[in-house]
């Protein structure tokens, strides 16, 4: 028989597809908050996040209580971050902490905190998403919540790697997976050893970041999460350029492209892109295409850091105008600066 209990522990071992189905299942002819919640978390966990909006917006309309309700803007908040609908998610997340701080939950303001600074990376604000970060990381830590510090402990070292800072994002990782691993957690397992391989890509340790990201995608292989996966599958095309295995990066590039085409993640697709364009440099070939369609994304969606990154790749051999494009990257904050070619993007 399925219950509640049931469909909550599959969710609890990252049984995302099972979970869906049995929160479902329990839906079926009558509405409850937690079967309904459950559903949106799992979906959006797979990456489909317009059935998870949906399902958000269901309990939206459904419940009362302010409490419930920003729990559901925070879920329809990420789902939007998703769709790269960050002005919309912000707001949001907005009326949700609003909530959260009138009620003294602390729990629930903490969580709109690293839902805030998760959108505010995605749009490109930097030092805003990491001081959200941190103060979520401290509530946690204050509160001993071990799944809420992992969480933010991911999010700050994915934030230190964009800024330049490689040891700082790695010990935030590297807290992360410990708590992951005795937490049985493997989505945030897969997750932190996604960002130390990355960690290990920027510092150029490129069999160490291979096999951070084998052990990532097979835990979102396993998970049934598309999106994780396929930035997975981009970080292993990355290393694989500077491999010079042109045939394994391409192959990647292609299955992350087909993969974020599949769940309109058009920020993935600009990057599988730059990545489709680099190999395409290297290997002597043309690139016009490739980058025309990442500079048509990055323009349409307003993602000032991706843009520059299409800027650096196209001027990658015109000193000068790099010179001129590292400016911009100072004013996002970044001490990050490319060094020769391919453009390791972090």
């Amino acid at each position: 028989m399925t219950t509640i209990r049931k469909a909550d522990a599959l969710r609890a071992q990252c049984k995302f597809g099972e979970a869906a189905e049995a929160y479902a299942f329990l839906l079926k002819g009558k509405y409850s908050r937690e079967a309904a919640m459950g559903l949106g978390h799992s979906l959006r966990m797979m990456g489909r996040f317009a059935g998870a909006k949906t399902t958000y917006e269901t309990v939206l309309k459904r419940e009362k209580d302010p409490l419930a309700k920003a729990d559901a803007l925070v879920g329809k908040a990420l789902c939007l971050k998703a769709l790269v609908d960050h002005a919309r998610a912000l707001t949001l997340i907005g009326k949700a902490e609003t909530v959260y701080r009138r009620a003294q939950d602390e729990a629930g303001t903490a969580y709109a905190l690293w839902a805030r600074a998760t959108i505010l990376r995605v749009s490109c604000d930097f030092p805003g998403a990491l001081e959200a970060a941190e103060e979520a990381l401290g509530m946690y830590d204050y509160y001993g919540d071990d799944e809420g510090r992992t969480y933010a402990d991911c999010a700050i070292g994915g934030l230190k790697r964009i800024l330049g800072d490689f040891d700082g994002s790695g010990e935030h990782y590297g807290d992360a997976l410990k708590l992951a691993e005795k937490r049985g957690d493997l989505f945030a397992v897969s997750y932190a050893h996604c960002g130390r391989g990355n960690v290990h890509r920027m510092k150029g340790e490129f069999t160490k970041a291979l096999k951070r990201f084998a052990a990532a995608e097979k835990g979102y292989a396993e998970i049934g999460d598309i999106v994780s996966f396929s930035y997975t599958l981009w970080s292993m095309g990355m290393t694989k350029l500077f491999l010079k295995d042109f045939k394994t990066a391409e192959r990647k590039f292609r299955l992350a492209l087909r993969n974020f085409e599949t769940t309109g993640d058009r920020r993935g697709s600009a990057y599988a892109y730059l990545g489709l364009a680099q190999m395409n440099i290297l290997m002597g070939e043309s690139a016009s295409a490739e980058l025309k369609q990442a500079r048509r994304l990055t323009g349409d969606l307003g993602i000032g850091w991706e843009a520059l990154m299409v800027r650096l790749v196209e001027a990658h051999d015109k000193p000068r105008v790099m010179a001129a494009l590292n400016k911009h990257l100072a004013a996002f904050g970044s001490a990050w600066r490319p060094e020769g070619f391919p453009i390791n993007i972090p």
